[in-house]
């Protein structure tokens, strides 16, 4: 396999990876955050 094509997938799958992993920490951190802002189930007293 030719270095430059081996280069282009390796930059490839590298940028990949890190875009998934950004895509998983941004949703940890909004779900994070919206379970902090919502307010819990409403409980009456009897």
């Amino acid at each position: 396999m030719n270095a430059y094509v081996a280069a282009g997938y390796g930059i490839t799958l590298l940028t990949l990876a890190a875009y998934a992993l950004r895509v998983v920490w941004r949703g940890r951190s909004l779900s994070r955050a919206a379970s902090e802002t919502a307010p819990g189930p409403s409980v009456e007293p009897s």
